[in-house]
This record gives structure tokens, sequence and C-alpha cells, in this order.
């Protein structure tokens, strides 16, 4: 069975080490960003975040991408292997922080770019 992608909005493929830090917490939670976009993220961490389903975090997605105060909500955990996965939807996001995410890509995963503008004209 195939499965159709319902996104309407891109999914960039990251795979790479990141940190969050939560604001109850003095130390970041280092986590796996799996893929992000502007809408939200998914990552994968050896810790589990609090099931609180909203709060505000910040995110250190590489040396110079920083995000600051997002708001995000948990809507969906996963556990298997020693491993939580969780998707998380931006509920508040700055304007100034989708241009960190989008330049984030285009610095350091080209190739996604590529594929997205691309990926229409075949």
């Amino acid at each position: 069975m195939i499965m159709e992608n319902r996104r309407r909005i891109i999914r960039w493929k990251i795979n790479k080490e990141a940190s969050i830090r939560l604001p109850e917490d003095q130390n970041p939670l280092v986590c796996n960003l799996e893929d992000i976009n502007l809408r939200g993220m998914r990552i994968r961490s050896a810790q589990q975040i609090p099931p609180n389903n909203n709060m505000t975090l910040d995110m250190v997605l590489g040396p110079g991408f920083s995000l600051s105060k997002i708001d995000v909500s948990v809507v969906w955990q996963k556990a298997s292997g020693g491993a939580n996965t969780y998707g998380l939807c931006f509920t508040r996001i700055k304007d100034s922080d989708k241009e960190i995410i989008s330049n984030f890509v285009r610095s350091n995963f080209p190739e996604q770019i590529k594929k997205q503008l691309w990926s229409g004209l075949s």
C-alpha cells in the first residue's frame, strides 16, 4: 500500500543533532532534528519532553541558527527502541524565526531546496 503525503508544505529532511531548552530547565535537551518546515518539526530524543501539550522553547538548529521563544504544541509522540519521537507544530513563531529556518536549510542542506524547486517541473 502506498501512503499519500497529505502535507501541503514541503518538509526538509534534516537528520542532524540539535538542542531545545524548555523554560523550566537549565540544561538543553539534546535531540535529533528529523525534519522541519515553517509549520513544525519532528524531533527524536532519548529524553522525554514533559507531557504538557503546549510549551514555549528555545532551539539551536546549528551554529549560528537559533530560534527564540517559539510556541509549540506536541501533536503526537511515539516511543520506540529507547527513543522518543515527537511531532511539534508551531503555534506562534516570529517571521524572523521562519527566516532563520529557511536560511539554515539553504546554508546546510542546499540539495533540499533544489529538490523542492525542481519537484513540480517533471
